[in-house]
């Protein structure tokens, strides 16, 4: 097994497949170079701060190195270009709303904002078409990786969250300590279970929420690695598979 230590934090860089949270995934070898590239982004750029989020990043960051191997192996093994590398290499981000909310129109079409309506009760979240109930397919070029959730909701309601990838159903996900934190002193932020969600993965989330939510603003946190030529748009209208 080819390891590497950098500042401290040791790298494994070849094994072929990584278990998260008891999830296993496939994944491809990184190079010295590509492990050195990541971590020197992922400090400056991801992780800089005492925010919460760069300190959700920092708690993470084993998780989110391999997930960026997980990330070369289901993008065809192109190399890691950090975040200014070219449109064939995989780059990084922190996780956009188009990356994997949809609208509810027919044609399966990436949301613009986090911006959300929930009705009381259980309701779906991560769909498109008619009421969301048609699961959404992760982009061929992408790579998402979620880590942790905020709710922005001036009156927060939702309290537990369900993901469905593929076949596989998760537990849900109790958020209602969300409820706790004051939305005007910080960002509140809870980690959640590490979910990778590979190119053309089907996707699904539901909600349970206290009561009805008009414009919500439930939003996640991680980062998705894509090719450059995805990540370069500041938004995409359209899902390719």
């Amino acid at each position: 097994m080819a390891t590497t230590v950098i500042d401290g934090f040791t790298y494994d860089l070849s094994t072929p497949e990584v278990t998260l949270d008891g999830i296993t995934y496939a994944a491809a070898a990184f190079t010295e170079g590509e492990a050195r590239l990541w971590d020197a982004v992922f400090g400056k750029l991801f992780a800089l701060g005492d925010d919460p989020v760069a300190s959700l990043m920092k708690a993470k960051k084993g998780h989110l190195f391999f997930a960026a191997r997980v990330a070369k192996a289901a993008l065809e093994g192109r190399p890691f270009g950090g975040v200014e590398g070219g449109t064939t290499e995989i780059l990084m981000q922190e996780l956009q709303a188009w990356h994997i909310l949809r609208t509810t129109a027919s044609t399966e079409t990436p949301a613009k904002n986090w911006l959300f309506s929930l009705t009381v009760d259980e309701d779906y979240w991560v769909g498109y078409d008619t009421n969301n109930l048609t699961p959404v397919n992760i982009d061929k070029n992408a790579c998402p990786v979620i880590i942790g959730v905020t709710d922005l909701t001036a009156n927060r309601a939702v309290t537990r969250i369900k993901f469905k990838m593929g076949d596989a159903e998760y537990k849900p996900i109790g958020i209602e300590r969300l409820q706790l934190a004051p939305a005007t002193d910080r960002v509140p932020i809870m980690p959640i279970k590490t979910l990778i969600l590979t190119p053309r993965q089907i996707v699904q989330a539901r909600t349970y929420s206290d009561a009805a939510i008009t414009n919500g603003k439930l939003m996640l946190i991680g980062i998705t690695y894509g090719l450059g030529s995805y990540l370069t748009n500041l938004y995409k209208d359209t899902v390719s598979l």
